[in-house]
């Protein structure tokens, strides 16, 4: 009858005299050694481990400082910065701090923050760099154009809605964004 090597390794133990010997090979490999009690030797039996694949280590990214997306907080500081001037009267070329056109309150709320923007929308606008509307984020400037012309900015607020200085008569408000023939910069 024949035996695996299972079997042969319980008939060796069941025998009684067993050496065992770590074998000088790859793996854990083990001989058991011995007499089957008849003076005969049984047949080496060798048990190797299952070779163990190794597996990647996975670690977690480290941040970098280098990624291009710009930093929330940044926008959200330029929101908060634009909410607190709400209620200042608008007056035509009017830059702060506690009246403004619609373009001097984007170029205060920039300065607060160390962010130079020149004065006038169109200005503004040219000095930018575009930034697609699915891309847009609080805290961008959103410039109004007619006929090819700038002739209004606001601070984009989030959820259709955008801080600004709107017109002559009016006050600095957080106001629903009426249209959409604007593009968006960041100075961010």
């Amino acid at each position: 009858m024949r035996f695996g090597a299972l079997e042969r390794s319980v008939a060796v133990l069941a025998a009684g005299a067993i050496t065992l010997l770590t074998a000088p090979s790859v793996g854990s490999a083990m001989m058991h050694q011995g007499t089957n009690g008849g003076g005969e030797k049984p047949p080496a039996v060798v048990v190797k481990d299952k070779p163990t694949k190794a597996r990647p280590t996975k670690d977690k990214p480290e941040p970098s400082d280098d990624i291009d997306e710009p930093k929330p907080s940044l926008g959200k500081r330029i929101v908060d910065i634009a909410s607190q001037q709400a209620g200042d009267p608008y007056v035509y070329g009017a830059a702060g701090p506690d009246r403004f056109d619609c373009s001097g309150l984007t170029q205060y709320v920039h300065a607060r923050l160390g962010i130079d923007l020149p004065r006038t929308a169109r200005q503004q606008r040219a000095a930018l760099p575009y930034v697609p509307k699915a891309e847009m984020r609080p805290g961008d400037l959103l410039f109004f154009h007619e006929n090819g012309s700038v002739y209004h900015v606001g601070i984009y607020a989030g959820k259709g809605k955008m801080w600004a200085a709107p017109e002559p008569g009016d006050v600095v408000r957080l106001q629903d964004i009426w249209t959409q023939s604007f593009t968006v910069g960041r100075a961010w």
